[in-house]
């Protein structure tokens, strides 16, 4: 639209300067008795002397107008993208600081409100409570489990959850279990838990209001010191540390 706008101011002037070479062309060949007065002359130039201004001035407004819309339209974005947060205003962290590069620590405890799937709008909270590796995990594994074999570069990570379920939209129990977590390594990997069999494993059916704890089980590198265990990962759903 500016650039028409521009296109069109300059036609103008371009114009009111023909009439004017026009006029004074004519002023050389006439009889004198016709010479063209000096108000005839110099009407052109008053005339797109007035609207040249006036047509700037749009051109100015309209690109102070493009401009706010153009704000307008990016402030909306960011509200959209605030109102889709996972965290709810009152949670106990922000998504900055219970993400991959600021994860919460043992000990603290997030607040999750999503819109599942399967349960509506879905409010729980999280908590780490602890965390254990190598051999002190191993013995957290059920007799019946104990016979199966590791490379030697890996070793059983283990981590014990409390959850606490506030509002399920549907009114139906919420299952939790291994299946909403993952372990992202210290370079960003993720890893699906492991299933063997634990002596208090995570898997609850919840109502409202209710309380649980477990223990998920992971497969790591030893040599991988700053690991993180992601709550809800399909819901970019928070992250704790599980470096000890």
């Amino acid at each position: 639209m500016a650039i028409l706008l521009s296109v069109t101011l300059g036609a103008f002037l371009t114009f009111g300067l023909l009439l004017v070479l026009r006029n004074a062309l004519r002023s050389r060949t006439v009889p004198k008795y016709k010479k063209s007065s000096l108000t005839t002359l110099l009407l052109p130039i008053l005339a797109f002397g007035f609207i040249g201004p006036i047509m700037l001035l749009s051109v100015w407004l309209f690109g102070l107008d493009e401009n706010a819309s153009s704000s307008q339209r990016t402030l909306q974005h960011d509200l959209q993208a605030s109102n889709n947060s996972l965290f709810s205003n009152d949670s106990a962290y922000s998504e900055e600081v219970a993400s991959r590069f600021t994860p919460a620590d043992v000990g603290e405890t997030v607040r999750v409100v999503t819109d599942h799937s399967l349960y509506g709008e879905l409010t729980t909270e999280m908590t780490l409570l602890a965390v254990e590796r190598g051999d002190r995990a191993f013995q957290r594994v059920s007799d019946g489990d104990r016979d199966f074999n590791l490379h030697e570069d890996m070793e059983l990570l283990l981590a014990h959850v409390h959850i606490y379920v506030e509002d399920i939209e549907n009114k139906e129990l919420f299952t939790i279990s291994p299946d909403y977590f993952q372990m992202a390594t210290s370079t960003g990997k993720t890893h699906q838990p492991v299933d063997i069999s634990l002596a208090y494993p995570l898997w609850h059916e919840m109502e409202a209001d209710t309380n649980a704890n477990g223990w998920i089980a992971f497969l790591i590198n030893k040599n991988d010191s700053h690991p993180s265990l992601i709550y809800m990962p399909e819901y970019d759903g928070p992250w704790h540390s599980l470096s000890q």
